[in-house]
């Protein structure tokens, strides 16, 4: 790391310092972070680690950002909390998974550990949704247009860091990863056809 705090892509990353400068490093200079972990081929425990602690935050802080622009009871968040965090941390276990599949069958590349953990750091930006709440709690209908322009910004935000995890991984063109995180809802579509010619044919073998 060179001395001005900017990453270097080649270097190797242990993140002596903690969670706290990952996650600067995320948030402020993504590309060169991302870079930097993916010269690890292998991550160690401990930025796996991080990557599920970004996902558990994310997954906690959203029962508390809805109770702050919805209202409702504090003691819910007991329940609502760990629910939350326990379908977070399985989604995102899901959706890494079956991207990564898709990642090999178009690469030939497994590197299932370090996409994992850099999907679970392009999370990060959505910790930012608590403050963008607050607006439309505090100034009334400007702040509701205000929140729905930072969510959106934060969204895309988001989306770009997934992408680029994607980049940095598998060594893909843009072209590719679009086409790439595009394939689930296609194939989502493509299953559902199947469904329904399944049974569409089903039902044209019984008598009427």
């Amino acid at each position: 790391m060179a001395e001005s705090g900017y990453m270097e892509p080649t270097a190797q990353v242990s993140w002596d310092s903690g969670y706290p400068e990952l996650f600067y490093s995320v948030l402020f200079h993504p590309i060169q972070t991302f870079k930097a972990i993916a010269v690890e081929k292998e991550p160690g425990p401990r930025l796996l680690l991080y990557a599920l602690l970004s996902v558990v935050l994310v997954s906690a802080a959203a029962p508390i950002i809805q109770l702050s622009s919805t209202g409702g009871s504090p003691i819910a968040l007991a329940v609502a909390i760990p629910i939350s965090t326990l379908i977070g941390v399985f989604v995102w276990a899901f959706v890494a998974l079956v991207i990564a599949m898709l990642s090999y069958a178009f690469s030939g590349q497994t590197c299932y550990r370090t996409f994992f953990v850099l999907s679970g750091l392009a999370t990060l930006p959505w910790l930012f949704m608590a403050p963008a709440s607050l607006l439309k709690v505090g100034i009334g209908a400007i702040g509701v247009i205000l929140c729905a322009v930072l969510g959106l910004c934060i969204w895309l935000w988001s989306v770009l860091l997934f992408a680029q995890a994607l980049v940095v991984t598998y060594s893909m063109t843009a072209e590719r990863v679009m086409i790439l995180l595009a394939m689930p809802f296609v194939m989502t579509l493509i299953f559902c056809g199947w469904i329904f010619g399944f049974f569409n044919n089903i039902g044209n073998l019984v008598p009427h």
